[in-house]
């Protein structure tokens, strides 16, 4: 039998519900400019490298919302590798509410499910699933 172990992650997100799809590397992501320059000023310097279905718990540590269809982590805000996640059909209004992440693994990964709740009802109000996490990494200077 598997346990089932839950994260909150306090951090807010999404009111529609959202199911898993393909995203098609051509689908560009519309960011407003304030959006932009956040996403450019986080990822300066920095090189994407392969995807990965997993990241660990210490990876998740610092979480930053960019968009419905962008959102970070790290172990810290400045880390040497910073992920990037764009959740299978985004999650909308990831401002406004908490992620609540049940996983079956030590950490987050391609394919689980984040339950969007109102931590001040206790409410579930949406769903989004986790995509593949892209890793940033500072170049060598």
């Amino acid at each position: 039998m598997r346990s089932s172990i839950k994260y909150i992650v306090a951090l807010p997100m999404f009111l529609g519900l959202a199911a898993p799809a393909a995203m098609s590397e051509s689908e560009q992501i519309e960011l407003t400019e304030r959006q932009q320059t956040k996403l450019d000023a986080r990822l300066a310097g920095r090189t994407p490298g392969k995807p990965v279905s997993c990241i660990t718990r210490w990876d998740q540590k610092h979480m930053t919302v960019i968009s419905d269809d962008i959102i970070l982590f790290g172990q810290r805000r400045n880390s040497q590798t910073i992920y990037v996640n764009k959740p299978y059909l985004g999650c909308n209004s990831a401002d406004k509410h908490s992620l609540v992440t049940r996983s079956y693994s030590n950490g987050l990964c391609k394919g689980d499910m984040v339950v969007v709740t109102d931590l001040q009802t206790q409410a579930d109000v949406g769903s989004c699933v986790w995509s593949e996490f892209v890793p940033y990494t500072k170049d060598a200077s």
